[in-house]
C-alpha cells in the first residue's frame, strides 16, 4: 500500500477512535472525523464508505495480526491453541483501554461481530482439511460456538464484568475450550 494512502488511513482511523472515546454513546459524524484527521470528505469516501468500514478494516487487521502473529513462532501442532491464547491475550492487553470504549459504544456489536466473523472464516479455511469423523457441518457449528463464547468471555472482561485477570481469564476458556463442561464440572453432564 502506497505509504500517503496507508497516512491517510491511519489519520482517520486515530480521528475516530479519538471521538470514541471521547463521546462514547453519542454518534459520530463524518464531518468531525475529517475536521479531526484533516482531511476532506472526499479523501474520507475514497477510502471508507462509513464508520463502519473503519471498523471492519480495524477488526480485519487484528485477526490478521492474531494470525500472523500465530505462526510466526516456533509452535508444534499441539501447542498451536495455547500459542492463539497467548497471542490473544497480549493483543488484548495492548488494545485493552481501546475496546473498552468500543465495548462501551454503539460500535461494539458491529466491531465485535466482525472480530467473530473473521476469526470463524479463518478457523474453517481449506475445504480440502481432513475433519475426521466430524462432517463441515459439525465442524462449522463447533468452530461457531467455541468462538462465540471465547469473544462473549472476553468482552465482559474488558467491560469489567468479570472479576479475574487475563491469565486468569484465558486459563478458564482454555479449560473449558479443549476440556468441554465436562472439565469444569468434574463429571458427566
Amino acid at each position: 500500500m502506497d505509504r500517503r494512502i496507508s497516512k491517510t488511513k491511519k489519520a482517520i482511523q486515530k480521528a475516530y477512535f479519538e471521538l470514541l472515546k471521547e463521546k462514547k454513546q453519542g454518534r459520530i459524524m463524518i464531518s468531525e472525523i475529517t475536521r479531526l484527521a484533516n482531511v476532506d470528505r472526499k479523501t474520507f469516501y475514497l477510502h471508507y464508505a462509513s464508520t463502519e468500514d473503519i471498523i471492519r478494516e480495524f477488526a480485519e487487521s487484528k485477526v490478521n495480526e492474531l494470525v500472523e502473529r500465530v505462526i510466526s513462532g516456533d509452535v508444534t501442532s499441539g501447542q498451536l491453541a495455547v500459542r492463539v491464547f497467548s497471542v490473544f491475550n497480549e493483543m488484548i492487553g495492548e488494545n485493552r483501554e481501546l475496546l473498552r470504549f468500543l465495548s462501551d459504544s454503539d460500535a461494539y456489536d458491529y466491531f465485535f461481530g466482525q472480530i467473530k466473523s473473521l476469526l470463524v472464516e479463518r478457523l474453517l479455511q481449506g475445504e480440502e482439511v481432513d475433519h475426521g469423523i466430524y462432517s463441515r457441518a459439525q465442524i462449522e457449528i463447533y468452530v461457531e460456538f467455541f468462538v462465540s463464547g471465547i469473544v462473549s468471555s472476553y468482552v465482559r472482561w474488558i467491560r469489567e464484568e468479570l472479576p479475574c485477570s487475563i491469565e486468569e481469564l484465558a486459563e478458564n476458556v482454555g479449560i473449558v475450550t479443549f476440556g468441554g463442561l465436562q472439565a469444569i464440572a468434574g463429571k458427566s453432564i
